[in-house]
């Protein structure tokens, strides 16, 4: 059946194992399409928290390495502090910078809902917002 002549639309989920699941009947296909934006934005949270959760689990690695090479030594050793210095958290660095330009979006957001002809400083702030996204420091 063409989607033009559909009455319905039926959202599915995979599973693990590769079996689909009903999840919603919807009347609408452009409610179709909004469940389908936020399955995908989840699976990409998911996914961002799986890196995240990995770092850290290499992070207290290191720091456990560390402390127990700071007892076994002299604790005055600079060495020590150069291992965490080095520590990289490439997943945690973008989700601070996604948290921060949101910040921004929402004060954009709201702004220009109360605010008429401030073009100018929506714009300096959908800047800001792709700034802090790209990791430059604005």
């Amino acid at each position: 059946m063409l989607d033009e002549y559909a009455q319905f639309w039926m959202f599915y989920e995979r599973d693990g194992k590769g079996l689909s699941q009903g999840i919603v009947d919807l009347r609408f296909r452009e409610d179709a399409e909004a469940v389908k934006a936020v399955y995908v934005e989840r699976d990409a949270l998911q996914e961002q928290v799986h890196k995240q959760a990995a770092e850290n689990s290499n992070m207290r690695k290191a720091i456990d390495q560390t402390i127990g090479w700071m007892e076994s030594v002299d604790p005055e050793n600079e060495e020590s502090v150069r291992l965490l210095v080095d520590l990289k958290t490439p997943a945690t660095d973008a989700a601070i910078r996604e948290i921060r330009a949101q910040g921004v979006d929402i004060a954009e957001s709201h702004l220009s809902k109360k605010f008429s002809n401030i073009g100018v400083q929506i714009m300096t702030l959908q800047w800001l917002s792709k700034a802090i996204r790209a990791g430059e420091q604005p």
